[in-house]
């Protein structure tokens, strides 16, 4: 067959392709995934040590020479956050997010500038 339908099969096949399940020759790949979608789950929480590390390593990362005066302070709107508090901006996209804010200002310090 030849023109538009083929070219039409050829677009749907390749949809179909990309939403098959992983292979089984290689389970790394399942396992990469179900770590991720659980990271992803992971609500950011404000009482965690954890999480309130990565605020301050966040922070000193992007102002390296003002200290932090705390985790609930007017310093965080010179960020860009909408108030005192960054954990209220976290609500919607959970711990994953100010991890992927941390790896971007560490990686790409230039940009922050």
């Amino acid at each position: 067959m030849v023109g538009p339908r083929v070219w039409l099969g050829g677009i749907f096949n390749r949809f179909t392709r990309r939403t098959e399940k992983f292979p089984n020759d290689n389970p790394h790949l399942e396992q990469r995934l179900t770590r991720l979608q659980h990271r992803v789950k992971t609500s950011f929480d404000e009482t965690r040590r954890d999480h309130q590390e990565a605020l301050k390593s966040l922070w000193s990362t992007a102002f390296p020479d003002v200290p932090l005066t705390g985790l609930i302070s007017e310093q965080w709107k010179e960020m860009g956050w909408q108030g005192h508090n960054p954990s209220t901006d976290f609500r919607g996209c959970g711990f994953i997010a100010l991890e992927n804010l941390l790896f971007f200002a560490r990686t790409y310090p230039v940009c922050l500038l």
